[in-house]
Parts: C-alpha cells; structure tokens; sequence
C-alpha cells in the first residue's frame, strides 16, 4: 500500500503536469481504487470550499443561482467517471443502511444499459481516442433520449455526498429551462464562475484523468456512471 506521502507527491505531480491532464503521460506509480478513491474524495472537499463562493459571484453579477432541489435535468445527462469515482459510489451503496438504494440502481441500471448503453460507450470511446467532435455528437445523442441516471431519487441524486466531480461542476443561473434538450441552435445555459474556481476545476479534471494511469488503465478512458458503478460492485463483492 502507498504511503501517504507518496499519495500527496503523485497528486502534486498530477495536478501540475498538464500532460497527465491530456492523457499524453502515463503516471507509473500504482494506486490501489481506495486509495484513488481518498484522492477523490479529498477533490470532492475542496471543490466544496472552491464552490462556495459562487453564489456570491452571481449576486456580484445581478443573476441568482437556478440549481435547486429537485431541479434533475442534469441527472439526464451522460457522466464519464473514472474508476476511483466509481469505487466511492459503489463503496457507498454497499454500505449498512443503503440497502434500499442499491436495489434501486441494480433494477435500473440494465435498463439504462439497453436504452443508451451503446451510445454511451460510444462517447467513452470518443473521450478515450481525445476526438471532441465525436465525443460531444454522442453526447448530444443521448441527451435526446432523457433517460434519468439510475442513482436518482425523486428528484435528487441519493448518493448526493459521493457524486461525482461531473455532478458539482453546474452552477446555472438566472434560469435552469435550457438545462434539457434543446435545439441545436439554441443557447447554453448560462453558468456562474470566477477565475479561482476554473483553475481548480482545471486542476481537479487533470487529476481525475491522471488517477487513470496510477490504476492501470489508459487516461482518458473514462467510463459512463452505471457501467461503471455496476463493474465496481462487482470488484467489491468478489473481495
């Protein structure tokens, strides 16, 4: 097992590195998935302290923040995660008391799989191959078919704590009616930011992609959330 210093030293070499990022560089040193997954769960602390000023930046702007409970149309979209992310949520679901959960996702998931699973691995493999063209066309495709991720609860994500970095990262303002569908000639949704707030994403999206190869896998190869989530259930009922 890595020690916690050789932890910190592979996180300061992922998150300064821009080619761990890219996914030109593989790192060397091996990680277990808990180990990744504290990384992961550390990111997710201090996307916290990063996101907190963000309500404050849309009031500076004269907009309000639309993300609210129950507003899910973000739990239609596709979310790649890597497979640290996908031990912490299946870490999750297997924990005492979830048990409600779980068999929810797992009575999900294969339905999910039989609507979108295809074009879902096709965007996987667009963002392995680094073809951004193909990978949001797909992308674009399997919004259309609004399909709820398998996690979702009446509205809200019910493993909220350990959602994934892809599930922090929207902050929509003023109105959350451009979040689904739309036409292709239609504008985004409009989102809060400040400088700080991007360089920490920057940073926290290199790690995520750079705690690929510290676990055996090829960077970019991220995987969509119920594959991922399914295969990592699996690992940790055979343990």
């Amino acid at each position: 097992m890595a020690s916690r210093k050789v932890i910190d030293a592979v996180v300061e070499q992922l998150a300064t590195d821009p080619g761990y990022g890219s996914g030109r560089k593989v790192h060397p040193q091996g990680l277990r998935p808990e180990e990744a997954g504290a990384v992961m769960a550390d990111l997710y602390v201090a996307h916290a302290d990063a996101a907190r000023r963000l309500p404050m930046a849309a009031l500076d702007l004269g907009r309000e923040i639309a993300c609210k409970r129950g507003c899910d149309a973000c739990c239609h979209d596709l979310v790649l995660i890597n497979e640290a992310e996908a031990f912490l949520l299946a870490e999750a679901l297997l924990e005492p008391g979830a048990e409600d959960v779980l068999a929810r996702f797992e009575a999900r998931a294969p339905g999910w799989q039989e609507v979108v699973g295809e074009v879902a691995a096709r965007a996987a493999a667009a963002h392995a191959d680094g073809d951004r063209v193909r990978y949001l066309a797909a992308r674009h495709e399997h919004q259309q078919a609004q399909l709820m991720c398998p996690l979702n609860q009446d509205g809200d994500c019910a493993l909220y704590p350990a959602r994934p970095l892809s599930c922090r990262e929207g902050w929509v303002v003023d109105t959350a009616e451009r979040c689904g569908p739309q036409p292709d000639d239609a504008p985004p949704p409009q989102r809060v930011s400040y400088p700080g707030y991007e360089s920490f994403l920057g940073m926290a999206r290199r790690v995520q992609i750079g705690l690929q190869g510290t676990l055996g896998r090829p960077p970019l190869a991220l995987t969509p959330l119920p594959t991922a989530v399914s295969a990592a259930l699996a690992r940790l009922r055979d343990v």
